[in-house]
């Protein structure tokens, strides 16, 4: 059987509870792994499609965290419109797991 030739892969670690339009702010609330600065964001859903982002900041009760883990909910500022319930993924390299 031959290898897989894909070189990323998605991780679902959350959905999104709430996207805040004029401020372009996603809330997310973590249901599996983790989230860091840096990690590259993949949000799917019915009405939204497919929406990239990747995370330069993120808060956590209103504090700068660099770092998230199950079960809490933080912000990350994003263009792209989402909505409630999108999936949310991270999308690493194959190599970096």
């Amino acid at each position: 059987m031959p290898h897989s030739q894909a070189t990323e892969e998605k991780i679902h670690v959350g959905i999104v509870t709430h996207y805040f339009p004029k401020a372009k702010v996603v809330e997310i609330k973590l249901q599996s792994g983790e989230l860091a600065l840096g990690d590259q964001l993949l949000f799917t859903g019915r009405a939204t499609g497919v929406a990239h982002g990747k995370i330069q900041e993120m808060q956590k009760e209103d504090k700068s965290v660099s770092k998230a883990i199950k079960l809490d909910i933080v912000t990350i500022p994003l263009e792209e419109k989402v909505r409630e319930n999108d999936l949310v993924y991270i999308i690493r390299t194959k190599n970096e797991q």
